[in-house]
């Protein structure tokens, strides 16, 4: 006989928080505010390190749950044991057939063939075999949602809206009616052909050495090591920092196709930090993201071209105009190991202020690439690492350098609510020529960083987010030796 509802809430709550662990890694927030010495050809890193560590977007919480087509498609359907006596196989399937066509009236031999079919991955015989079954009994509810699934898996999200709607008419039991509201309002969200979203954020800093000022206390000129003054040694300070962030993603019915999609992100994001002390290191970056995502769906493929434009002020004095082309890559191995990679270019143009002449020197480009990857080991435990090699050139021989960079993360889902993120990285930067006027050695930075956040979702909109941030750089030449502590509370929410 044919089966009665039948409906599996776990997987829609699995669909509500599968990617939720991505709150931690999107929250901790970056090492901002450095600070200078009064020459700044001495020691100027630190403006440069506050741009070079600004986020280019909000600090993010989770993105709201998108529909998830294999999940629903799984909530939706039967029992998959009603197939008769047989095995799902091509054989059993024609003797199926076979038997619906002696006894076109016999509804078990067609709901069995369906079934069969869909288990085989059959979905287009599935979806002819339901939809001649409700053609001679529209009533039969268990019947339109297995058509709503396997229209899902085809791709059809209108035809399944139209199956599911229609059951929800019928007053069916409210296990059903719960999770099928639940499915058709991602199908909504999916089917628009405009998606809004965004974030803001308000949260506090406090770093031991703020103005990044030699750990010796001694810097170079000339080879020679000078004293800093009181005023020029390392500072703690306090940093109140507010973020805002809006993306808007255009999903265009003609790029819906059943091999390849395509939909266009607009990002545009504003980030604000004042100092408690260090004033002239307020800083602000205003950003602008836009490009498309390519899916291969067969192979999960993710191609993702943009544009971006950054500027970014420090205390309202423009500093930095930062323009970039970049691409993209995305390829899963497997359901939970991710290759990614990426390359960019970047054209840079700096802004001396009225105390430092020398921040034009550093105009030039930038180009970098990158390959990592993420693997969700279980539900609860999720790994990332990306390397990254970058090359900048600049006006002054002295600021061009090649960097190399590996970065390691480690995310843990103590509940639904509560989670762990724990990173490290290492960086080794060389330039290529030395500052004359403060050394004749060419300067090579080894950079160590490690992390912990400690998160809690207090309800679907608001995270709770604390964190502790140590960065140690060792350079060859004293002006740019210097290690930092930074304790972060944050408070975001989405919408």
């Amino acid at each position: 006989m044919i089966v009665p509802f039948k409906t599996n809430l776990a997987s829609d709550k699995r669909l509500m928080f599968k990617r939720f662990y991505m709150i931690g890694m999107l929250l901790l927030s970056p090492a901002l505010a450095q600070a200078q010495t009064p020459d700044a050809r001495i020691n100027d890193n630190a403006a440069q390190e506050a741009v070079r560590n600004a986020p280019t977007s909000q600090p993010k919480t989770a993105p709201k749950p998108k529909l998830n087509v294999d999940e629903a498609a799984k909530s939706l359907e039967g029992d998959q044991g009603q197939m008769g006596d047989s095995m799902p196989s091509l054989e059993n399937l024609q003797q199926l057939q076979r038997r619906m066509q002696a006894q076109p009236n016999n509804l078990d031999y067609a709901f069995a063939y369906a079934q069969m079919a869909g288990a085989l991955n059959e979905h287009v015989k599935a979806a002819s075999a339901y939809e001649a079954m409700l053609r001679a009994m529209p009533d039969l509810d268990r019947v339109r949602l297995d058509l709503g699934a396997t229209y899902l898996r085809l791709g059809k999200l209108e035809q399944a809206k139209t199956e599911l709607e229609t059951v929800l008419k019928r007053q069916p039991p409210e296990s059903v009616r719960a999770n099928v509201e639940a499915i058709l309002a991602g199908l909504n969200k999916e089917l628009s052909a405009h998606e809004w979203s965004g974030s803001v954020a308000i949260g506090i800093n406090s770093d031991s050495n703020g103005n990044s000022a030699a750990s010796s206390d001694q810097i170079l000129i000339f080879d020679t090591p000078i004293n800093l003054g009181a005023d020029q040694r390392a500072e703690d300070d306090l940093q109140l920092f507010t973020a805002a962030s809006v993306r808007h993603v255009y999903k265009p019915m003609f790029a819906r196709g059943q091999e390849i999609s395509a939909v266009w992100n607009t990002d545009v994001s504003a980030y604000k930090a004042e100092q408690s002390e260090l004033e002239n290191l307020d800083l602000s970056v205003l950003s602008l993201n836009v490009g498309p995502d390519i899916i291969w769906k067969k192979s999960g493929f993710k191609l993702s071209p943009s544009l971006g434009y950054q500027h970014i002020t420090l205390a309202t004095q423009t500093y930095l105009r930062n323009t970039a082309a970049q691409l993209e890559a995305e390829y899963p191995l497997s359901k939970t190991f991710l290759l990614t990679a990426g390359t960019k270019h970047e054209i840079r143009d700096f802004d001396n202020s009225s105390e430092v002449s020398t921040y034009q020197d550093r105009n030039g480009t930038a180009s970098q690439v990158s390959i990592g990857a993420r693997w969700a080991v279980t539900p609860a435990d999720y790994l990332n690492a990306e390397f990254t090699q970058r090359v900048e050139r600049a006006r002054k021989s002295y600021f061009d350098n090649d960097q190399s960079g590996i970065t390691a993360g480690y995310t843990h889902l103590f509940s639904q609510a509560t989670f762990g993120v724990a990173s490290v990285g290492y960086k080794d930067s060389r330039y290529d020529d030395n500052d004359g006027l403060i050394s004749r050695k060419a300067r090579r930075d080894k950079e160590r960083s490690a992390g912990f956040t400690l998160g809690y979702r207090l309800n679907d909109t608001l995270t709770l987010s604390g964190g502790y941030q140590y960065r140690d750089i060792n350079s060859n030449l004293l002006n740019y030796d210097y290690d930092n502590h930074r304790f972060t509370t944050s408070l975001s929410a989405r919408f």
